[in-house]
């Protein structure tokens, strides 16, 4: 039967990875993981990190308790530029 790995895990390995303190070799011999197999997760990482800054994703993953985005929140309020200040603000 196959290893699955969460994908925590593998985030942790391609980090490691990217590094570069270590060989893909070494690091796949503590890990006990197959070296093309960490290539195909660090390709799979990199190739998904322009989508981390789409604006549309990230409007997601920064919503407030109340379910909507953040930034709609503050749009609200009427004033856009103290709404545009405040989420350059937050980013930082």
């Amino acid at each position: 039967m196959r290893q699955q790995y969460s994908s925590a895990y593998k985030a942790r390995v391609v980090q490691e990875l990217l590094r570069e303190e270590k060989t893909v070799v070494q690091i796949a011999a503590e890990r006990g993981v197959h070296p093309n197999q960490l290539g195909r997760w660090k390709s799979t990482a990199i190739q998904g990190l322009p989508s981390l800054f789409d604006r549309r994703d990230a409007a997601e993953v920064l919503k407030d308790d109340s379910g909507s985005p953040t930034s709609a929140r503050w749009m609200g309020t009427g004033d856009r530029r103290r709404a545009i200040a405040l989420g350059r603000d937050d980013r930082e």
